[in-house]
């Protein structure tokens, strides 16, 4: 009986512990960098803020398709390109195939006016460590736990026998 129960927490802790290093998370950030007046292009950046390499990112400017970006940005990377974008609002999208997402609404100024202020920073991977620990964090010290109760309980059968 308990040899079995042995067994299931190995199983379990084993498939917790398998599901937590598959579910990595893709992220993408998009962020306007500033216009090229000269050559009537706005500029952007992507950033992979996520744990996945991001490929093939698609750029849509107001729900259609623009361009398509064949790269491969590991996480911490930041990536500036450029795209052609008339006067008035818009609103830019990146997606990458493996799940990452971004926005962001701009308003190109006419010839004239003002231009609208801009925030000239490319975002960076968040590298904070240890200091916030996750939900998947929390799961896989749990799955250890088991899996080392576990481990325990099996050599100490293992004595008596």
């Amino acid at each position: 009986m308990s040899r079995n129960i042995i067994k299931i927490g190995f199983v379990i802790a084993f498939l917790i512990l398998i599901s937590i290093s598959m579910a990595q998370e893709a992220k993408l950030k998009l962020s306007y960098i500033g216009y090229k007046e000269e050559y009537q292009k706005a500029v952007f950046a992507f950033s992979n803020i996520g744990q996945v390499t991001l490929t093939d990112i698609t750029v849509f400017v107001d729900g259609e398709e623009r361009q398509t970006i064949k790269t491969s940005l590991p996480p911490g990377r930041t990536f500036k390109f450029d795209i052609s974008l008339n006067q008035g609002g818009h609103l830019v999208e990146a997606k990458s195939p493996e799940g990452g997402h971004s926005d962001v609404e701009i308003l190109i100024a006419g010839v004239g006016q003002m231009p609208i202020p801009v925030e000239v920073t490319v975002p960076q991977a968040d590298n904070q460590g240890f200091s916030i620990i996750t939900f998947e964090g929390l799961v896989g010290i749990f799955a250890l736990l088991i899996l080392f109760l576990m481990a325990v309980l099996w050599l100490k059968e293992k004595r008596q026998e």
